[in-house]
């Protein structure tokens, strides 16, 4: 079975029994593990020794056991094989994808906790979201912090964000021409919820951007469904930061797809 990770840009794509050639790759998850050894999972493989890796974090990865997940967490489905001082050490990550909100809609999902350096395991990243009131409608939007793919939720999906949100990216993705097993991986990242403040500025302009269009949408159409207000946001083009490109367009190149 193909896995894949995302601590770099390009991706760096593994699979079972091989190794990852990105060394960068490997230094950033030497640096995760340095920064979060309770989330390290996997031992060594039988031929390998803790012995011949350098790093602490390394020789912590390769105690002969394997840590449960608690909370009810799933693990990241990828398998890393990091390269280090002639050994190999094997990394296995928990999936969770981070949705950074305005404080209008952390007020309104009643989520106040913070965790200014909490990761999605996504391809598509962390997830900028917002709450849109105009007249009677009110609806959620968020963006895809690598791609600013945007998806639009009636605010009802609020108090069900853990099945909505990965339903409203299904749909999304696969209006944009996005195959279904990169789909279904995407989504196996998207559990659990992590929620925080807002934190990049071209990410918040991005958002703000959205915002308008959404909204002058919703006085104009208000026939018009949230898919498809959503779809039609996605062929925007974006000068920053992708030089006009819209963001179905770079999450297409995100997924590989021509």
């Amino acid at each position: 079975m193909r896995n894949w990770t995302s601590f770099s840009s390009p991706w760096a794509r593994a699979w079972d029994g091989h190794e990852v050639v990105d060394l960068a790759v490997g230094r950033l998850a030497l640096h995760h593990a340095d920064e979060n050894p309770d989330e390290v999972l996997a031992a060594l493989g039988p031929e390998e020794s803790a012995e011949s890796l350098s790093r602490p974090s390394a020789r912590a990865a390769g105690r002969n056991e394997v840590k449960s997940l608690d909370g009810g967490e799933r693990e990241l489905r990828c398998l890393l094989l990091v390269t280090a001082a002639g050994g190999r050490c094997r990394v296995r990550l928990r999936a969770v994808v981070v949705l950074r909100c305005t404080q209008r809609l952390l007020f309104r999902l009643k989520r106040f906790d913070d965790d200014p350096d909490a990761k999605s395991t996504t391809r598509l990243g962390d997830w900028y979201g917002n709450l849109l009131r105009v007249g009677h409608r009110h609806a959620l939007l968020f963006i895809a912090e690598r791609s600013r793919l945007p998806v639009l939720l009636p605010v009802r999906a609020a108090d069900r964000l853990a099945t909505a949100l990965p339903a409203g990216v299904a749909d999304t993705l696969t209006a944009i021409g996005i195959p279904a097993k990169a789909i279904e991986q995407e989504l196996a990242q998207m559990s659990p919820l992590r929620f925080g403040m807002t934190h990049s500025r071209s990410l918040l302009g991005s958002l703000t951007e959205f915002t308008r269009l959404a909204w002058f949408d919703f006085m104009t159409r208000r026939d018009v469904p949230l898919d498809v207000i959503a779809r039609e946001l996605a062929e925007v083009p974006l000068m920053l930061p992708f030089k006009g490109e819209a963001a179905s367009a770079v999450t297409r190149r995100l997924f590989s797809v021509k």
